[in-house]
């Protein structure tokens, strides 16, 4: 398991002491007036750092040779510069593999750095040759939709504040999540090169089909788009289309609900005295316990501890495919709340 590394520091010199092993250098510039710290963890492949520049200060030098970076600024426009170009609320600064960068700050500041392998990009069917060269021949400061990157600042200050270890499976819904952000973010930019075409048309039905094959083959195990993209042989992209089209959502928040009902099958047939909301949360891929609570109790109607309290309760137990295995005196009424539950689902027809 892994949890966000936090490395608070009093002065410029002791973080820079602390970050030697980068190709470059940082040179102190302004008036220290707030303290130095850096948060870093990792969504899977994908390294997430959240720093506090406690003065001006200049970076200069080379980044990953085999990743991409991007980096935002998540304070007051005009306060940050990237290669000569001034840093406002729809920059997203992408420096591609072995690219060079000259960073200034005038002042005291908070940012977010995140680095992409590009075995991310390369492995697998998840993404289109247009969205790999948008991400990958990016170079310098890219103006995109406000909304798309007030989205991936949001997602990578929540991750920045997880306190709890990550499971490997909370760790891989992390990286589908960030990845689909930032290309979200980088495909929406007004000034990345044309991109190249994509794949192919391919005939919805049939992607459709082999959807609701997996998933009816899944039963209480997670998916991942990966696993989509490479059942069906088409992109994230295609699979937007087609899951906004058939379900009304698309195929990363169609997965996060399908996962909150693993949650709630897993939580009805656990044990309340040895097992912990956390504990199942964690183990479905999911990051973020407040946030689960809250989309828990707007589908379901109550909190995720209200379910696995209600196992003792009702004196029922089920198994994780929602099997009732024990009668009690509250089992009809467990036995509809579950049937309407699970309706509130676009679930793949049984046959």
């Amino acid at each position: 398991m892994v949890v966000m590394q936090n490395l608070a520091v009093a002065t410029f010199e002791e973080l820079e002491d602390a970050l030697r092993g980068l190709d470059g250098r940082f040179i102190l510039t302004g008036r220290e007036t707030a303290r130095w710290a850096i948060r870093t963890g990792m969504a899977g492949r994908l390294t997430v750092h959240v720093g506090e520049e406690g003065g001006g200060n200049f970076y200069e030098g080379a980044v990953h040779k085999d990743a991409i970076i991007l980096y935002m600024p998540l304070t007051a426009a005009g306060i940050m510069n990237f290669n000569g170009h001034e840093l406002d609320a729809t920059s997203l600064v992408v420096v591609p593999a072995n690219g060079l960068a000259i960073m200034k700050a005038q002042t005291a500041n908070h940012a977010a750095m995140l680095t992409v392998p590009l075995d991310i990009l390369r492995s697998g069917q998840r993404f289109e040759s247009r969205d790999i060269a948008a991400l990958a021949s990016a170079k310098g400061v890219l103006a995109v939709d406000p909304g798309r990157l007030a989205s991936l600042r949001r997602i990578t200050e929540r991750f920045a504040a997880i306190e709890e270890p990550l499971s490997a499976s909370a760790e891989r819904v992390a990286e589908e999540e960030f990845m689909a952000h930032i290309l979200g973010a980088v495909t929406s930019s007004t000034t990345s090169s044309n991109p190249k075409r994509g794949r192919p048309w391919v005939s919805r039905e049939q992607v459709l089909a082999k959807i609701l094959a997996l998933l009816r083959s899944a039963e209480d195990q997670i998916l991942y788009i990966e696993d989509l993209c490479r059942v069906t042989g088409v992109s994230e992209r295609t699979l937007r289309s087609v899951f906004n089209e058939a379900f009304g959502l698309g195929p990363i928040r169609y997965l996060r609900h399908r996962r909150l009902h693993l949650v709630r099958a897993a939580l009805r047939a656990a044990d309340p005295g040895r097992n912990t909301v956390a504990g199942i949360a964690t183990e479905f891929g999911f990051w973020e316990f407040g946030r689960l609570a809250q989309e828990y109790h707007a589908l379901f109607g109550e909190r995720p501890s209200q379910t696995l309290g209600s196992v003792k309760h009702d004196g029922i137990v089920f198994d994780r495919k929602h099997n009732l295995t024990k009668h009690g005196p509250g089992h009809i009424q467990s036995e509809a709340r579950m049937r309407a539950s699970e309706h509130q689902l676009p679930l793949p027809p049984s046959s």
